[in-house]
């Protein structure tokens, strides 16, 4: 049986609903008593599938008014349904959603919160977000309804109510009304989404024929014992509601659901019957379901009431209906009754406990610590179809682990009422983290500062892994340069146990002008990745070089201009600079730097021994490090010819010619010129 439909139980005498008072309200801000604690009062085991040391358990906030639902925001940061009692109860309340930040991911939040709606009915149940959109489920006597609210700009930002979905049940008692929410994207309607509800039974064993209405935002009337989807089509404005329809029946009390990844693979779980008038007794177990989604439109049917599985037996009664995947039957592991809230696990969980669905039970309706035995929170093996107390029951300071939400590598768990009190409490709610130590990683960005054109190489990120055996070579690391390059990058260890850098090597060919060149840099561990967003704040070049043309003659020595740069960073001198020159014959020398004009000179002597062509290739290095490289081609011409003193025009012609046929020429070095011997 559902938490809200033992405690309704208690509530009133049978076929009597209790009235809701009215009353005007003030809703004050959060306050300095609900700062936070570092106490757990829970251990997680006892199972050999379980290890406590793989896991870091935190109170994440505490002095919360009995949180039930949870879902986490761009940024990180939780937002968290909290249902202020009117005087001290959770059916007599005023609803808020709470936002939780915890900037230095220590598992613990910075304070006690910001109030980002408040104003609400109360009995908050369910929390969902699907785009721009919160949707959130009161349960509350009489009123319940799905409120609509809009995000603001920043996930600190104030949301904004839309209107509401309102459910009007024919009988006052009522036992099992909504609770539970998903949302999934809409298939081939991209920007829309399926926002499914449950529609509980009227009575502990039985259905009804009577239709509950549906009003607001949209219209309809629906069966009892149900799960309906509704698509919403979202503008910016009032969003518009369509296509109800409803996709499963024979459920007692839906209520809760949840997406696989591919946002096809349903679960939900559905509350079993209670047994011989005492709802503190269960006839039949608990059950977790499953349907695919697909567009036949057939409606699953999973039985209640004349089909379930008996709690004690595990045997199956009736013939009706879809089997479960998993029937939560007591077994070895002691009683297990009223699940609450489902949710995938982390990925980043241990393997045997990364791939499954967590489940949280509330138990007995109204008690905690030991005297409530049915409360555990079990995770389902998808593979195996079968379920293990990951935290075990009648555990002293825990109530009800209702509240479930998996993060990348983190499970969330919300207890609404740490003495396991729900009408005469304050207050007494808290959420723990419960935090992987294998493979997580958490990855911080740095800001560097490469000069255009010029090899940077240098750390890009930062991280730190929890589990401490993993060495360097454990990780991979991509770098995205943000400008359409990606390289691998080099992980090291840092002093510090279990931080590590990312170092890589890039060249940005243009400046990037005011803003920085977003970097996102990729760190894996097997199967868990973080992501570090850096930037690079790119220069202009402080040696930019420019080669200069000059024409020398085979076999003659010379000392020319080869190149010219400008320093942009003021205060270079000439010891500040070297120049090498690859003349492209094989031979390479320094060069000499000389001030010219506003800049620098490179001039570097050479005799090239035979005509042709070369690529000569000038590198400059400042006294930090920073090079430039500057290339041109050279036509390196054939020797000058040696021409005889004393002969003019064309007699001169004919001597020279005379004297070229039987003399040879050679090179006089002493002189610099180029004169002719007999042969």
């Amino acid at each position: 049986m559902s938490f809200l439909a033992r405690a309704f139980h208690r509530l009133s005498s049978p076929g009597i609903r209790k009235t809701p008072r009215r009353r005007f309200l003030s809703l004050e801000p959060l306050e300095d008593r609900c700062l936070l604690s570092p106490a757990v009062p829970f251990t997680i085991g006892g199972d050999s599938r379980v290890h406590p040391s793989d896991f870091r358990i935190t109170a994440f906030a505490t002095g919360l008014n009995f949180p039930t639902a949870m879902v986490q925001l761009s940024d990180g940061s939780l937002l968290v349904t909290s249902s202020v009692p009117v005087q001290s109860s959770f059916f007599d309340s005023t609803g808020q959603l709470v936002r939780l930040l915890d900037a230095n991911q220590d598992g613990v939040a910075d304070g006690p919160g910001t109030v980002l709606a408040s104003g609400l009915p109360g009995t908050l149940t369910a929390l969902r977000q699907a785009g721009n959109l919160f949707f959130v489920t009161s349960s509350t006597s009489g009123s319940e309804r799905i409120l609509v609210l809009r995000a603001g700009a920043t996930p600190a930002d104030p949301l904004s109510p839309l209107g509401s979905l309102n459910f009007s049940f024919p009988l006052s008692n009522w036992e099992h009304t909504t609770y539970e929410l998903a949302v999934r994207p809409t298939p081939v309607q991209p920007g829309d989404y399926d926002l499914f509800f449950n529609i509980g039974s009227p009575a502990n064993q039985s259905s009804t024929d009577l239709q509950v209405a549906l009003s607001g935002l949209a219209t309809g009337s629906l069966n009892d014992d149900s799960i309906y989807k509704i698509t919403v089509h979202d503008t910016g404005g009032t969003p518009q509601f369509s296509n109800l329809t409803q996709i499963a029946t024979g459920l007692r009390n839906g209520a809760d659901m949840a997406f696989s990844s591919n946002n096809r693979d349903f679960y939900f779980q559905d509350n079993g019957i209670d047994g011989g008038g005492n709802p503190e007794e269960e006839l039949s177990a608990d059950e977790l379901n499953h349907i695919t989604l697909s567009s036949t439109g057939a409606i699953a049917d999973f039985g209640f009431p004349s089909t379930y599985i008996d709690y004690n037996t595990g045997q199956k009664v009736g013939s009706q209906g879809l089997a479960p995947t998993v029937a939560f039957v007591p077994g070895s592991g002691g009683e297990i009754a009223g699940a609450v809230k489902v949710s995938f696990a982390p990925a980043g969980n241990p393997a045997g406990l990364n791939d499954g669905i967590f489940v949280g039970f509330h138990g007995n309706f109204n008690a905690g610590g030991t005297a409530n035995d049915e409360n555990p929170v079990a995770y389902v093996d998808l593979h195996t179809r079968t379920f293990f107390r990951f935290i075990a029951p009648a555990q002293p300071g825990v109530g009800h682990l209702n509240g479930l939400l998996a993060a990348q590598s983190a499970l969330f768990v919300a207890d609404m009422s740490a003495n396991g009190d729900v009408f005469n409490s304050t207050r007494t709610g808290a959420i723990y983290q419960i935090q992987s130590l294998h493979g997580v990683m958490t990855a911080r960005g740095a800001t560097f500062h490469p000069r255009e054109g010029i090899a940077f190489t240098g750390t890009v990120a930062t991280f730190t892994e929890t589990n401490l055996s993993e060495g360097a070579g454990s990780f991979t690391a991509t770098i995205d340069w943000g400008d359409g390059a990606t390289t691998t990058g080099t992980v090291t260890a840092m002093v510090t146990p279990g931080r590590f850098q990312v170092t890589g090597t890039h060249t940005y060919v243009e400046e990037s002008g005011a803003a920085p060149v977003p970097v996102t840099v990729t760190i894996t561990d097997g199967g868990v990745t973080a992501k570090a967003h850096s930037a690079a704040a790119v220069a202009d070049a402080a040696l930019v070089a420019h080669f200069r043309s000059f024409n020398p003659a085979a076999g003659t020595p010379f000392n020319a201009q080869v190149a010219s740069f400008v320093d942009r960073d003021p205060g270079g001198v000439l010891s500040d600079y070297m120049a090498t020159i690859d003349w492209g014959d094989g031979n390479t020398s320094a060069g000499t730097i000389v001030v010219s004009g506003s800049g620098f000179a490179i001039n570097g002597g050479h005799t090239y021994a035979a005509p042709g062509t070369f690529t000569v290739v000038v590198v400059i290095q400042d006294a930090g490090g920073s090079t430039a490289t500057v290339h041109g081609t050279i036509t390196v011409g054939a020797p000058p010819m040696a021409r005889p003193v004393g002969h003019r025009g064309g007699e001169a012609a004919a001597i020279q010619a005379l004297l070229f046929s039987n003399w040879g020429r050679q090179f006089d070095p002493e002189n610099s010129l180029w004169v002719t011997r007999q042969r």
